[in-house]
């Protein structure tokens, strides 16, 4: 490297320390294990849905969030220890937490449709906060194709809505998260 005081220099330092800084982020773990997690949950539960025909299933996400964020809380700690970067997480954890409280509140507070698409549209609103804190312009249009199709399912009155929402916010987890993953490896 250089160290005259020319605009050369400059220019090229200023080079490097993009090239580096890109570097970092791209060591920083991700968001895929999160949706592949979660998207592992929400496919079964709407299998358990389908299968449990109106049997109560109120156990089933306490205990899923519990499993859920244990597993990707390993996981982050390990891939910071073998990378050697870490960025902050209370911003993470905080949002997740806003979620949970949401999603919990709206289905126990709303009625009707809203009770059965809102914590659809609170989850999605926090894949826009996560979006946002990750930079990640996929997952913002991830986050509002979902919110779309949430809301244009509530509009339409089908049967079984939830179970369905389930499914496609499970499914699209998943796919979600396999893209990521195959684009950190890029």
């Amino acid at each position: 490297m250089t160290t005259s005081n020319t605009p050369e220099a400059a220019a090229h330092m200023l080079d490097e320390l993009q090239s580096l800084r890109q570097r970092t982020r791209d060591e920083l773990p991700g968001s895929w294990y999160s949706l592949f997690v979660f998207g592992v949950a929400l496919l079964l539960f709407a299998a358990l849905l389908v299968a449990a025909r109106g049997a109560p299933l109120n156990a089933y996400w306490p205990i899923a969030f519990v499993v859920c964020l244990g597993l990707i809380a390993r996981h982050y700690r390990q891939r910071v220890r073998e990378v050697g970067v870490a960025k902050e997480s209370w911003p993470f954890r905080l949002i997740t937490a806003a979620v949970i409280v949401g999603v919990y509140a709206i289905g126990a507070l709303a009625s009707g449709t809203l009770q059965d698409i809102g914590p659809f549209l609170i989850s999605a609103a926090g894949g826009l906060v996560f979006a946002y804190l990750a930079r990640s312009v996929v997952l913002a249009a991830f986050a509002v194709t979902l919110a779309a199709f949430t809301v244009a399912l509530g509009m339409a009155d089908v049967d079984h809505t939830t179970a369905i929402l389930f499914a496609v916010f499970g499914a699209a987890s998943l796919a979600m998260g396999f893209i990521l993953k195959l684009r950190a490896r890029e």
